[in-house]
């Protein structure tokens, strides 16, 4: 949408990417992670009904993103010592 300026939100995103690799926390990139998506790129109103908000089917891909990060994270986790 108009109200959108993707080249600042793409540098809040650089920016918080930036800063979870210095503290060393789990960052879930969902700009990234999705793109990975097979059909995201050709019909990105499918994902996301204004260009920011997603839509159910978003809503589903976020969660498995969500899913698989999580998942991976606590069982890195659980391998670790205290």
């Amino acid at each position: 949408p108009q109200w959108v300026n993707m080249t600042d939100q793409a540098e809040l995103n650089m920016i918080i990417r930036k800063v979870g690799f210095e503290e060393n926390v789990l960052v879930i990139d969902l700009s990234s992670d999705m793109n990975l998506i097979n059909n995201y790129k050709k019909n990105p109103k499918d994902y996301l009904y204004d260009g920011i908000h997603v839509t159910d089917k978003g809503s589903l891909e976020y969660a498995n993103i969500f899913y698989k990060t999580f998942s991976k994270f606590l069982e890195k986790s659980a391998g670790e010592k205290p």
